[in-house]
C-alpha cells in the first residue's frame, strides 16, 4: 500500500506538503503546478487515505473520540512525583466533555514500536478521530503520523523541535527570562544556568531567555557559567567546576525540577546555604517544591491550560484543517518562595 512518503518522493516535495494538498489545507501556499504534480503522483501510486481520514473526507460521522498518548511510563511519572500529565489530562478531559467527546488514554508506551503499534491499531479500526501526544515522541512515530495522514497535536516540551504538527507548550524563552530577571532584580550578577542545552530543545529555549535577560541588564553571558551537563558529566560535576572559579556564582537557575533537586542536594553536601550563599530558581512548579528546604522559587506553566488549548487546536484541525502546524505558547509566570534573596554583599550594604 502506498504511503504519503511514497507520494512525496514521486512528486519531489515534503510529506507535509502532500498532506496539506490532498486535504485542501492552506492551498494558497502552493503553486498550481505543485498541486497538480502531487495529485497526479497520488493517482499513479493509487494512494488511499487511512480509514480515519477517509471517514472525514467522505463527510461521514466522527467517532467523537480522541486519544491522549503519553510517551513516559506511568512508573516514571510516579517515581518523580510529576503531576504534569495528570494536570494535562484534566484540561483535555474538561474540554472533551464540553465538546461532547470521549477521551482514550494510552500511557506507558515506552518504545517507538509500542506507540506505532497502538496508533496503527486504533487508526485501522477507525476508533478515534485524532491524537494528542506528550513526553518523548520518537522521530519514527512522527514519521508514522505523517505518512498515514493522522491528525495530531503535540503537548508540552519535547526533546526535538516539533515540525509539521500543531504544538502547545509553555513559553520557555519567557520562563528563562523571568527566572533570570528575578535574580538580577535581587542584585545577582554571577548567575549559573544548568541544563542539557546541547541535547534538548526546551533547555536551549530557556537558556535563550536567560541570555536575553542578562544582555538587557548590560551583562555579557559568561560561557563558564553555563552548565551544559551530559550523562557522562553530571550536574554535580559541573557545579564543582563553577564553584571552583575565581569568582563563585551567587545564584543558580536550574532548567527543570529534577535538576533543581540535584542542585539543592549538591549545596547541602558542600555546606553552601540557600539562599544566604546561593539563590536558586527552578523551572517547573511541583507541589513538592513547597516543602523542600528552602521552598523553591520557580517558573510555573499551567499544564491544564496546555491540555485545554491542545484539545481545542485538534478540534479545529479535524473540523476545518485550521491550525495544523500552529504553535501555541502558554505564558510562564514567576512563583517566589524562600530559595531566592539578595546576594550577601547586597544585604550587608543594605544593613
Amino acid at each position: 500500500m502506498s504511503t504519503l512518503a511514497n507520494v512525496a518522493e514521486k512528486a519531489g516535495v515534503s510529506i507535509s506538503t502532500v498532506s496539506q494538498i490532498l486535504n485542501n489545507r492552506d492551498m494558497r501556499r502552493f503553486p498550481p503546478e505543485t498541486r497538480e504534480r502531487v495529485r497526479q503522483a497520488a493517482e499513479e501510486l493509487r494512494y488511499r487515505r487511512s480509514r480515519s481520514m477517509s471517514r472525514r473526507w467522505q463527510n461521514a460521522s466522527f467517532t467523537n473520540t480522541v486519544s491522549f498518548v503519553i510517551g513516559s511510563p506511568i512508573s516514571w511519572t510516579e517515581s518523580n512525583r510529576t503531576p504534569f500529565y495528570a494536570e494535562m489530562t484534566d484540561g483535555i478531559q474538561q474540554e472533551a466533555h464540553n465538546h461532547g467527546f470521549s477521551l482514550n488514554l494510552a500511557a506507558g508506551l515506552k518504545t517507538a514500536r509500542e506507540k506505532i503499534d497502538y496508533l496503527r491499531r486504533v487508526s485501522d479500526k477507525g476508533s478515534v478521530d485524532g491524537f494528542l501526544l506528550a513526553s518523548n515522541i520518537e522521530p519514527e512515530v512522527r514519521s508514522f503520523l505523517l505518512e498515514n495522514d493522522l491528525q495530531a497535536v503535540f503537548l508540552g516540551d519535547h526533546p526535538l523541535p516539533v515540525k509539521d504538527f500543531g504544538c502547545v507548550h509553555g513559553d520557555n524563552i519567557q520562563g528563562g527570562y523571568l527566572a533570570t530577571q528575578h535574580l538580577l532584580n535581587l542584585g545577582h550578577r554571577r548567575i549559573v544556568f544548568v541544563g542539557r542545552c546541547s541535547a534538548l530543545e526546551f533547555y536551549r529555549l530557556r537558556m535563550t531567555g536567560y541570555c536575553r535577560a542578562l544582555v538587557e541588564s548590560g551583562i555579557t553571558a559568561d560561557p563558564l557559567l553555563i552548565c551544559d551537563y551530559r550523562i557522562e558529566t553530571g550536574v554535580k560535576e559541573e557545579l564543582d567546576r563553577v564553584f571552583s572559579l575565581a569568582q563563585s556564582p551567587t545564584a543558580i537557575f536550574a532548567g527543570c525540577h529534577a535538576t533543581a533537586l540535584l542542585v539543592l542536594e549538591y549545596l547541602q553536601e558542600r555546606g553552601i546555604t540557600a539562599p544566604e550563599e546561593a539563590s536558586i530558581v527552578a523551572y517547573d512548579n511541583l507541589s513538592l517544591q513547597e516543602y523542600t528546604q528552602p521552598p523553591l522559587t520557580c517558573i510555573n506553566v499551567s499544564q491544564e491550560a496546555i491540555g485545554r488549548l491542545g484539545f481545542r487546536q485538534l478540534i479545529r484541525i479535524l473540523m476545518d484543517g485550521d491550525g495544523a502546524r500552529e504553535t501555541t505558547l502558554v505564558p510562564a509566570e514567576l512563583v517566589v518562595r524562600a530559595s531566592t534573596a539578595p546576594p550577601r554583599d547586597k544585604r550587608r550594604a543594605k544593613n
